[in-house]
């Protein structure tokens, strides 16, 4: 169930940074991928700039931030893989 392994790796990413204070770029994708979140079947409109977001953040966060990048990765091709 790819909507249950998303909100899994969510809370993966919050665990390992629950306490430290997200910038402003990170807050947004989460939010916009948490609002992208929903049943199977239910319409929403896709919206490639997110997707396009969160592979920047990725390249940004590689180096120094390897685990996140992984993380945040495997949300996108899920995403990807459920049609977002």
């Amino acid at each position: 169930m790819p909507q249950q392994r998303i909100k899994t790796l969510i809370g993966e990413l919050h665990d390992m940074y629950g306490d430290d204070q997200p910038s402003e770029a990170q807050r947004r994708l989460l939010d916009d991928v948490e609002r992208h979140i929903h049943p199977a079947g239910a319409k929403a409109p896709p919206d490639p700039a997110m997707l396009e977001t969160m592979e920047l953040l990725i390249e940004d966060m590689e180096e120094e931030h390897p685990r996140t990048s992984a993380v945040l990765r495997e949300i996108m091709i899920t995403l990807k893989n459920i049609g977002v």
